[in-house]
């Protein structure tokens, strides 16, 4: 099952890729939903964590796929069940980004993992449900600059830019045993620095960091194109 939910000051974005989402659900035979943004008195991107777990306390599916309202299926993705397995509990997308402490080596970019939960895939499990109690319980990272995604980086232990510190960034064996690390294909975001961070052939394109207009001239432009249909 497929779910993405937005709120009024999102109509215009949401309603054409809460769009592409539908189509792309039909055409794979998936369930697909976009319930009411719930009120939580956390910043917004915060709500997903819970959506998500309740779809999960359901027990009406085998996976759960989130899917933020700032991204969108292209016409000719490809079915996502053939990236997943049953060996993994979580499936998501990690880009290379590089970090501001610099190197000693002249013309080179010092880089580092970093997850990004535009796009996450849960099984549905007990593990699961357990996990996303435990990032809603990181009180302390409610207003951080990375809201949700901050808790999830540090409870699976690649937290460096979090804390500064590289040391943090070995990760949890505990959780990155059951984390399978998607291609870019499944949360391709348009690059506008030296590392790139999309793929030359998405399924999913999230176009995170720009403001709603650049975002509404996008899809335009992919619908123009014939890349997008709603």
């Amino acid at each position: 099952k497929i779910i993405s939910s937005y709120d009024k000051n999102f109509v215009d974005v949401g309603n054409i890729t809460s769009k592409t989402i539908e189509n792309y659900a039909r055409k794979f035979n998936f369930k697909f939903e976009f319930p009411n943004m719930p009120e939580t008195g956390r910043p917004k991107s915060w709500n997903k964590i819970q959506l998500i777990r309740n779809e999960l306390l359901k027990k009406e599916s085998d996976f759960i796929m989130w899917v933020d309202a700032d991204a969108f299926f292209l016409a000719d993705a490809i079915n996502i069940i053939n990236s997943l397995d049953s060996l993994n509990e979580i499936f998501l997308v990690n880009h290379y980004c590089s970090v501001h402490k610099g190197t000693n080596y002249a013309n080179t970019i010092l880089t580092i993992n970093r997850i990004n939960c535009g796009v996450m895939i849960f099984k549905v499990s007990d593990f699961n449900i357990n996990f996303l109690e435990n990032i809603w319980n990181k009180e302390n990272y409610i207003n951080h600059p990375w809201w949700e995604q901050a808790a999830i980086m540090d409870i699976i232990g690649l937290k460096a830019e979090i804390t500064s510190n590289l040391k943090d960034h070995k990760g949890n064996d505990n959780y990155l045993n059951k984390i399978k690390f998607l291609p870019k294909e499944w949360n391709s975001i348009p690059s506008y620095s030296e590392i790139s961070t999309e793929s030359i052939n998405p399924s999913i394109i999230h176009l995170a960091g720009i403001n709603n207009n650049k975002r509404i001239d996008f899809l335009n432009e992919y619908i123009n194109k014939g890349k997008i249909k709603i």
